[in-house]
């Protein structure tokens, strides 16, 4: 074993001799999954100074060429048109009341004011009278809201950044200071900055101790790095050291640099973690062990100029040349060997008994020996090109590998490819291609599919040296040839071909069916789990599992996309220590909590290799290897960061009818109820959720109640579109939901409420109610006036007939009398003819006065006329006469027309003058009632009668039947010679 040199400038060669190891042909350093974000995703320069994340969780990136705010998606810009008062930002910082400031190269320092009714969203300040003061390299805020800042000219300091006279004082006069970590506050909040010749403490605006360099030889390097320690005191990074300092003692950690690497940024982070970030790429220092990340290590850039840890444990990178490079997760590492992947493409992963992994490619195989890959010796000829899941080793550690020329076997314990063995005939087993995955069971046999359509065994009790048995399929079973295999407990081997499923019982095959558990018999994969319980996955219907592995017809539950797996195509499964399952599919990995149900996608996204996964196994550490399409990549679980915070969701913008709501430049968790005009009924609602650990599988809910009875289906679109919505009050809720279950704590909301249109809306309802009242008072007035008028005119007409014309026939029936006291007999036949027709017509005049004068329109009236008709006719005819009415309190409120009025007084009238001198009756009934809005009129006599049926002489009854009709009534007539008669008039009223 190598002793670490002691002395520091051998210990430095040592390190870099270390380095060019690593670098050796043919050898390649595990790889981080980094993810670079650079001018094409949106970044405004590739050159960023600094990282921040602010209280809302967005990440802000200083560089080059203006700010950058970033929501895991989308960058936004900022530069001098938006009030930058220089575009290249050296540092940002978050005052006490959620303000951003930023650091500039000469134009002092900037506060975003969100000013929405202009573009210019900065309100600038200068930090000093001259140019070198405000080359401001770093800036933050102490306990007390006073902003530090770090410049050319020293180190000044505003008491109160939010005075509208804003003034800087300078507290340290020592040099430049360039380093935008030049200064922080500790535990007891003190602040310490850093300058070219000391560590100064500083209590308030009192310099509490000027710290020196622990040696003198590093009082000439440059400090680019001071932060607080959580125990007290400071760690402070020079140019090629790191020192813990807590007053007066000095603590070198034993971090060990290549010659040419220079310490440029530092990081406390979580898990007891120190960060580093370098000019020849990434150190980590943790538990007293260092790791060196850089290109080899799929670092996309070495120099380093800021590290930021946000709150989900991310780790961000700006870069000197390469923009923000991301680091999601140390859970996930990565091989990829070019020689052996020239197309990324790793097919099949197999731990061997010594703890080393293989991984065969496209034209060669890789093996992993602890944080190393390597291309195994030979595997690069021909022979052994794309050999797939052909390859085993079996427990005595001899390896078995499946070509398109045959079966090939090599001693172990380690895969020495120079040294093998190819069967042929004379060993049992033809020499043609090797179908599928060769499987040792638990007796030790070796299975093997031959592509002549037959499998083939070598059992070790039988015959010490390998020699195989053709193994054919019952006819009756027309099974195709296996390409997985299956050895449970009890002793059955179970078949998985592309297509069908069979147990292999003493010696016989027993096919499966599908089952509503079992969908799907295009099997991929078998596996049996420490329970017993066997899983089988699926081409097209995911995973299904059973157990009773041996029972005639296994009952399976079936895993598919319906219970939360992101693909249905299942090619490999594998099984962790705590009874979680791998399920390696077409758009990543799944691991299933079988008790809970739950299930967690590991994609690109988390730091995986490729997102097809072609297979998956569990080392003997516990760690999950996965064969991708992007590589090889190794997951451990343990090193899992802990699970994100519920993701914060915004409102972003709001566009109503196409004009934009002034919402903060940030967006807002709520808006205030804003009340719409009916023509702006089209809305559009930008919303953001922040997380930056598997941000592209971020998905959104939202419900707008009034409409909505529930939230909608999880969608990755950010915005939505309402068009014409009907007049009412709304409440817009927006939710993020993160891959591993987390949601937003409190959900965003916007409330509008939509007014109705103008001849909707109270006033004009009310409007219209009085207008609409006017008018109809108004014709209800006329009508009145009109029926005075008519009720004085019909008082005027039945006046004028009763007085003039009444009195005329009056006198013409005297004179008749008078004169006919002189005439001759002759004479006076014609005169009584007239008196009597004078008679005749004053009595109908006399009804037609009746029925005109309006003081009679009332129903009581008409049913007294008709009851004096009836005795004035009949009484004189000596007929006994019975009159049936309601009383008069049942008629009060009811009315007749004068038209309606005079037929039915004619009606009855004419009625009884036919009695009278036709019928011979002694006894007459005249009925009057009212039912159900009907006026019935029965008369009723004992006379002679006459034949209903049968054509009058007379017009009596004809003229009945018109009148009835004139007055929209109904009449009956039924009578018989010998029985009387009877009318029945009907009149609605």
């Amino acid at each position: 074993m190598l002793a670490m040199p002691t002395h520091p400038g051998l210990a430095r060669c040592f390190a870099a001799l270390l380095l060019l190891c690593a670098l050796a042909p043919g050898v390649f350093a595990q790889t981080l999954p980094f993810r670079r974000y650079d001018v094409p995703e949106g970044l405004a320069n590739s050159r960023v100074n600094f990282v921040f994340q602010d209280s809302r969780g967005y990440l802000w990136f200083g560089t080059w060429e203006g700010l950058s705010r970033f929501d895991g998606v989308e960058f936004k810009n900022y530069g001098t048109r938006e009030g930058l008062p220089n575009f290249l930002v050296n540092a940002i910082a978050e005052d006490p009341s959620g303000h951003i400031w930023v650091a500039t190269q000469g134009g002092g320092v900037a506060r975003l004011v969100d000013r929405r009714a202009s573009p210019v969203l900065f309100e600038p300040h200068t930090v000093g009278a001259t140019r070198e003061s405000n080359i401001v390299a770093g800036l933050f805020f102490d306990r007390e809201g006073a902003l530090w800042c770090g410049s050319e000219r020293g180190i000044f300091r505003a008491k109160d950044p939010h005075a509208a006279d804003l003034s800087f004082e300078r507290i340290v006069e020592d040099g430049v200071v360039d380093s935008s970590q030049f200064g922080c506050v500790d535990a007891s909040g003190h602040v310490w900055v850093c300058t070219p010749t000391a560590i100064v403490e500083i209590e308030g605006t009192r310099v509490v101790a000027r710290h020196t360099a622990p040696d003198p030889a590093l009082a000439a390097e440059h400090v680019y790095a001071i932060l607080p320690r959580a125990g007290g005191g400071v760690l402070v990074g020079f140019r090629k050291d790191v020192f813990e300092f807590t007053p007066p003692g000095w603590h070198r950690l034993p971090i060990e640099l290549a010659p040419e690497q220079e310490v440029r940024c530092a990081l406390l982070a979580s898990k007891e973690t120190l960060w580093l970030g370098t000019t020849g790429g990434l150190v980590r220092w943790r538990a007293g062990a260092q790791t060196s990340y850089a290109s080899e290590s799929g670092l996309p850039d070495i120099s380093i100029r800021y590290l930021r840890e946000d709150r989900d444990g991310v780790l961000w990178m700006g870069t000197w040349s390469s923009g923000v490079v991301k680091l999601a997760s140390e859970a996930i590492v990565n091989f990829v060997l070019p020689s052996a992947m020239p197309d990324r493409n790793a097919l099949r992963v197999l731990e061997a008994r010594d703890g080393s992994i293989y991984a065969p490619g496209k034209t060669g195989i890789v093996r992993v020996r602890g944080e190393r890959a390597e291309l195994v010796p030979g595997s690069d000829d021909p022979r052994f090109a794309a050999i797939a899941n052909r390859m085993l080793q079996d427990r005595r550690g001899d390896f078995w590998i499946g070509t398109p020329s045959g079966l090939y076997r090599f001693d172990g314990p380690e895969l020495d490819l120079a040294a093998g063995r190819h069967f042929d005939d004379a060993d049992g087993i033809p020499e043609q291609g090797v179908f599928g995955r060769i499987h040792e069971d638990r007796e030790g046999r070796i299975w093997v599919s031959v592509l002549d359509g037959a499998l083939y065994d070598w059992d070790p009790s039988k015959s010490a040296t390998p020699h195989f048995d053709r193994v054919p399929f019952q006819d009756d079973v027309g099974l195709q040839l296996p390409r997985d295999f299956l050895s449970d407990a009890e002793g059955q081997l179970w078949l998985a071909p592309y297509v069908g499923l069979a147990r292999r019982v003493d010696g016989k095959l027993q096919p499966l069916e599908a089952s509503e558990g079992l969908p799907d018999l295009q099997t991929r994969c078998l596996l049996e789990d420490h329970k017993g319980r066997v899983w089988i996955g699926t081409r097209f219907h995911g995973v299904s599992v059973t157990d009773e592995p041996t029972a005639a017809r296994p009952k399976f539950k079936n895993y598919s996309t319906h219970e939360g797996l992101a693909s249905d195509a299942v090619w490999s499964i594998a099984e962790d220590g705590e009874g979680r399952m791998y399920l390696a599919t077409s758009r990543g990995m799944e691991r299933l909590d079988v008790a809970s149900g739950r299930v967690k996608h590991v994609t690109t996204s988390d730091g995986l290799a490729g997102d097809i996964v072609n297979q998956v196994i569990q080392d003997h550490a516990g760690r999950i290897w996965a064969a991708t399409s992007g590589g090889l990549s190794r997951y451990d679980p343990r090193a899992e960061a802990p699970a994100p915070e519920p993701p914060p969701v915004y409102l972003a913008r709001v566009r109503v009818a196409g004009e934009e709501l002034p919402i903060s430049e940030t967006g807002e968790i709520s808006i205030p109820e804003v009340s719409l005009p009916a023509s702006k009924d089209n809305l559009r609602i930008d919303f953001v959720g922040l997380s930056f650990r598997g941000e592209r599988d971020l998905v959104y809910q939202y419900e707008l109640e009034g409409i909505d009875k529930d939230w909608s289906q999880p969608s990755p679109e950010r915005s939505v579109n309402y068009a014409h919505l009907a007049a009412g009050s709304y409440v817009f809720l927006v939710r993020a939901l993160h891959p591993d279950g987390a949601r937003s704590g409190m959900p965003a909301s916007f409330a509008f409420r939509i007014q109705p249109p103008v001849w909707r809306q109270s006033w004009f309802i009310a409007l219209a109610a009085v207008l609409v009242g006017a008018m109809a008072f108004a014709i209800h007035r006329a009508r009145v006036r009109r029926f005075l008028a008519l009720e004085e005119i019909r008082t005027q007409i039945a006046t004028d007939i009763h007085d003039d014309i009444g009195s005329g026939l009056s006198q013409i029936a005297i004179l008749s009398e008078v004169a006919k006291r002189e005439s001759t007999p002759a004479v006076q036949r014609h005169l009584d003819e007239v008196a009597g027709l004078a008679r005749t017509m004053r009595e109908s005049m006399s009804d037609i006065v009746w029925a005109v004068d309006p003081r009679r329109d009332r129903f009581g009236d008409l049913v007294q006329r008709m009851r004096q008709a009836a005795f004035n006719l009949l009484e004189a005819e000596g007929l006994r006469v019975e009159f049936r009415a309601p009383a008069d309190a049942a008629l009060d409120g009811i009315g007749l027309a004068p038209d309606r009025r005079r037929h039915l007084l004619l009606i009855l009238k004419e009625s009884l003058s036919n009695v009278a001198r036709h019928a011979r009756a002694s006894h007459v009934v005249v009925d009057i009632r009212i039912d159900a809005g009907k006026l019935l009129l029965s008369i009723k006599d004992d006379g002679c009668g006459f034949d209903a049926a049968s054509e009058s002489r007379g017009h009596g009854l004809a003229s009945l039947r018109q009148r009835t009709t004139r007055i929209d009534g109904t009449i009956r007539i039924d009578s018989s010679p010998g029985d009387g008669a009877s009318i029945e008039v009907a009149v609605p009223l």
